[in-house]
């Protein structure tokens, strides 16, 4: 069956370059590609795979813009909301994921706290921490 489709995806996007060898610190890009990478427009929709499942459970979610596969409950919950605000950003602008390019994607998605694990739960009979800066 293969996979239909990505051609235009993989003949489109800007090529990087990459050195398998390298930390990631240590990758360079320049300038010209990293501005082809910033206008090129997002293919969609946007997976979201939460890896912290061990319940037992599959969880998928399919909507506009997201699919959204397994995790704990916690985990999808965390990604169901932040697939929502996404979506209400998008919708207040009548546009979808295909229409924002990769920088546009980067901000959004920073603004509705995407980037980033969510935070921990806070332990059960633990106070939450304090904002003041003094440790106990």
């Amino acid at each position: 069956m293969g996979f239909q489709g990505c051609g235009e995806i993989f003949d489109t996007a800007p090529q990087l370059p990459y050195n398998a060898g390298q930390a990631r610190e240590s990758w360079t890009v320049e300038k010209a590609d990293a501005e082809k990478l910033a206008k090129a427009r997002i293919a969609g929709p946007v997976h979201g795979i939460g890896l912290d499942n061990d319940d037992g459970h599959v969880r998928i979610t399919k909507m506009d813009n997201f699919r959204l596969l397994g995790g704990s409950e916690q985990t999808h919950e965390h990604m169901q909301e932040k697939a929502i605000k996404f979506n209400e950003r998008l919708k207040k602008h009548n546009k979808r994921v295909t229409d924002l390019s990769v920088k546009q994607f980067v901000e959004l998605a920073g603004e509705v706290g995407m980037v980033g694990p969510p935070p921990p739960p806070p332990d059960k009979g633990e106070s939450a921490p304090s904002d003041n800066g003094e440790s106990e």
